[in-house]
């Protein structure tokens, strides 16, 4: 009851399936919707499937002795060449999803940096390939290898030499974004508890032709085993790694679902807090190291830390608003939209007014008058899931001390013209009173262009 959970789905993009409850019945009947819904992983899976099929059933002849060879001989080089082609086809896919993964990802736990209290996820996939054409291009290697290191085939036939050592290119590499998005969740607090989907599937089809590369004309023999246990690496390396960047447990090869939740209760009712201080923000990512007395003993943690200037925090609160409607409004902040004015087509111009009491800032009085400073962030979202950039302006406020009592009982106005295309929009806006060092957050649904009006 004390937790507060969110179900979100990623099929290249984020998309929150289930805002934050504490309601199960809720959060049951949103994953029973799930269940109708297939990912774009079933595409990228069967492609898979039918490439290994067709790298599996090439047949191979010896050298030619005979014109009737000869053309058999001719034949099988042309489609070891076509499924070369494939395979680079499909990996540079792979990479190319993995690529946008990692970016939604890093996205995602972005946006919940500026949430407060612990922050988890339970990350249920079917893996993300650090090296999505590693078994790909072990499947064809081991179906060919007789051909690529042959001084017989014709020096025409390079391009399959050229195969076997593109693969070990960092084209199709994409560790270096993985570890990237691990440094920002955790640099955002966010843990991950990763499950891996298809763990079993993977070691219940080891052995399964759809892995193989073999047969008795195929090169090297009893590989299918090697080709599936390349495949299920790949594919559990970088939950592996999320876990162990952030604090985390992955669940890898395990069905165990019940024990990974009780592990996560657990983990978030038992822990030690350690605290530090950096004098400045310099907006670096810093490696965090703990080391145990009792080397017995393991310590998970958060291994990346990021010290963000005030604005920077704001931004991430702001965003938060946004996404999941956390606001805190200490400053007691208001908006008040006006009448939208059509600028083009499709295109309007909504005023907004920020008003905030006086009262709540911290005005310093210096010789004739009181000085504050605001700053303001505000960012917008359409109903697709779009955002706009965040636009930051500076709030000077100057006084004169002859008339602070009158303006202390009442508002700071500023005034906003917001570019906006029609349709239904979130706008959240962050305040930050710099030298009472407040921040305030809060949200605005608007409906653009429709009659002339929003609301």
């Amino acid at each position: 009851p004390r937790d507060q959970v969110m179900l979100v789905t990623m099929n290249d993009a984020v998309q929150v399936t289930q805002e934050f409850t504490n309601d199960s019945k809720a959060l049951l009947a949103a994953l029973d919707l799930l269940e109708t819904q297939v990912g774009r992983h079933v595409q990228y899976l069967a492609d898979h499937r039918r490439l290994i099929r067709t790298i599996q059933s090439a047949r191979l002849f010896p050298q030619p002795v005979g014109l009737e060879s000869a053309a058999n001989f001719e034949s099988a080089i042309l489609d070891a060449e076509r499924t070369a082609f494939d395979v680079r086809q499909l990996a540079e896919r792979k990479v190319q999803k993995a690529i946008a993964t990692c970016k939604a990802l890093t996205e995602f736990t972005d946006s919940l940096a500026g949430m407060p209290g612990r922050k988890a996820v339970l990350y249920v996939s079917d893996g993300l390939q650090t090296r999505p054409a590693d078994s790909l291009a072990q499947a064809w290697t081991n179906k060919f290898e007789n051909w690529i290191g042959n001084e017989q085939v014709e020096d025409a036939r390079d391009d399959l030499r050229d195969m076997a050592l593109l693969f070990g290119s960092r084209k199709y590499d994409v560790s270096n974004r993985v570890e990237e998005m691990v440094k920002h969740a955790s640099a955002s607090g966010v843990t991950f508890y990763p499950i891996a989907r298809s763990s079993r599937l993977l070691r219940g089809g080891g052995g399964s032709a759809e892995f193989g590369g073999s047969g008795t004309t195929t090169g090297r023999s009893a590989t299918s085993q090697d080709v599936a246990t390349l495949e299920q690496f790949s594919l559990e390396s970088s939950l592996l790694d999320m876990a162990a960047g952030t604090g985390g447990v992955a669940f890898t090869r395990t069905s165990n679902l019940g024990g990974l939740l009780e592990l996560m209760v657990s983990d978030f009712e038992n822990f030690y807090s350690v605290g530090y201080n950096r004098l400045l923000a310099d907006e670096d990512f810093h490696e965090i190291e703990v080391k145990m007395k009792d080397r017995d003993l393991t310590a998970r943690f958060l291994r990346t830390y990021r010290e963000k200037d005030p604005i920077s925090h704001l931004q991430d609160l702001t965003l938060s608003a946004l996404h999941y409607g956390v606001v805190e409004n200490t400053l007691d902040v208001r908006l008040d939209p006006g009448d939208a004015v059509e600028t083009g087509k499709n295109r309007y111009q909504v005023p907004i007014t920020i008003k905030i009491p006086f009262q709540n800032l911290l005005l310093l009085p210096q010789q004739d008058v009181h000085v504050g400073k605001l700053t303001i962030v505000v960012i917008a979202r359409d109903e697709r899931g779009g955002t706009s950039p965040f636009q930051q302006i500076e709030v000077p406020l100057r006084i004169p001390n002859t008339q602070i009592l009158e303006v202390l009982a009442g508002v700071a106005a500023y005034p906003l013209k917001l570019e906006m295309n029609r349709g239904k929009k979130t706008i959240s806006v962050g305040v930050r009173d710099q030298l009472g060092r407040v921040d305030s957050t809060l949200i605005l649904n608007l409906t653009v262009g429709e009659d002339g009006s929003q609301s």
